[in-house]
């Protein structure tokens, strides 16, 4: 099954490079790309104001697994990478930043390096690479694929939660049927061995 991506960045400074990024993630086999859109089309959108953009957002977010905000100079101050990051985490998918600002624009310059977006929004344990001192081109298959895996985890530990509170609403409920996993009662004996399954 194809991985796909939501590439956030900041349009009209870092288009060019994350063109690059972009084009080396759909070359390679099985992977899909977000977020990407030109600047004619970028432009209609934004006649249609703050709610077409956020819009057209959530709509280039659907079907994404992971999030990778390419960091320029100025992706940080950008209010609608701040929203892609926000949308990100409502939905659920896996983010991770890269520095581009080492890449060259049209013009063959490189930029200066930015703050991290994701400090800025309190987003804890999120990895962040430089796309050209960790080279990028090898290896962002396997940052995407990692961070999709950090989520996976994290999604079995909220439902391994979830049980072992349902566990308990049972046990209130049966006070007089003490409920173990050696001695099967009913609907907590399932619970348990749900537990047991994602505990694997």
């Amino acid at each position: 099954m194809a991985r796909r991506v939501f590439f956030s960045f900041h349009y009209e400074r870092d288009a060019w490079r994350a063109g690059q990024v972009r084009n080396c993630w759909v070359t390679k086999p099985s992977r899909e790309e977000a977020g990407y859109i030109d600047a004619a089309d970028w432009e209609e959108i934004k006649k249609g104001g703050d709610e077409a953009i956020k819009k057209w957002i959530r709509e280039q977010l659907k079907g994404t697994s992971v999030t990778v905000v390419l960091i320029g100079a100025e992706t940080a101050d950008r209010k609608y990478v701040k929203y892609e990051i926000e949308q990100s985490i409502e939905k659920g998918n896996g983010l991770l930043g890269v520095y581009v600002h080492n890449l060259k624009d049209q013009d063959g310059k490189t930029d200066c390096k930015g703050r991290n977006p994701f400090k800025e929004l309190d987003c804890e344990n999120v990895e962040i690479y430089d796309w050209h001192n960790d080279d990028g081109y090898n290896n962002i298959g396997d940052w995407v694929e990692s961070s999709a895996e950090k989520v996976n985890k994290s999604s079995i530990k909220q439902s391994s939660g979830s049980l072992l509170k349902s566990a308990s609403a049972v046990s209130a409920s049966f006070p007089n049927r003490p409920i173990t996993p050696n001695k099967p009662s009913g609907f907590a004996n399932v619970v348990f061995t749900e537990l047991r399954t994602l505990n694997r």
